[in-house]
């Protein structure tokens, strides 16, 4: 029987609550097909742990996506609670054009598309450090995922 881990023993990525219901998730290492189950499941863990209303997806490791990574998004996206919504920051080019292609911009929020002053405060508290994943700001809680 598979022993399902805990969301704060993961090992995939960084996870920063930053409060106000946000949470900024860190992938902190390269992805391959093999390992989208486990993202998926480490993604389903800090869901339900945190239950953010705004869910920040650092994506700027992530050197490959296709239908399984749309599909992933859009799974993410339906877990959020009721009114939460997920918003994608660094997308590989690949990415961003599987989104806009299929026309779903309204779906997810690229971040790096956004005017400054409303991305800078919806990454308000976000300490980043990419070769160890984000550092916690202050008053914040970092857990490793």
């Amino acid at each position: 029987m598979k022993r399902r881990r805990r969301c704060r023993d993961c090992s995939l990525g960084t996870a920063q609550n930053l409060g106000e219901g946000r949470v900024f998730y860190h992938l902190s290492r390269s992805m391959t097909l093999a390992l989208i189950p486990e993202l998926r499941e480490e993604i389903i863990e800090l869901i339900a742990h945190y239950q953010p209303k705004q869910l920040i997806l650092d994506l700027e490791t992530l050197d490959r996506f296709g239908g399984a990574g749309l599909a992933g998004l859009v799974e993410t996206m339906q877990l959020l609670p009721p009114g939460g919504r997920l918003y994608i920051f660094h997308p590989p080019k690949m990415a961003r054009g599987i989104i806009q292609i299929g026309r779903l911009e309204n779906l997810f929020t690229i971040v790096d598309d956004m005017p400054p002053d409303e991305a800078q405060q919806l990454l308000q508290g976000v300490r980043m450090n990419f070769e160890s994943g984000p550092e916690p700001a202050k008053g914040t809680h970092a857990t490793n995922h």
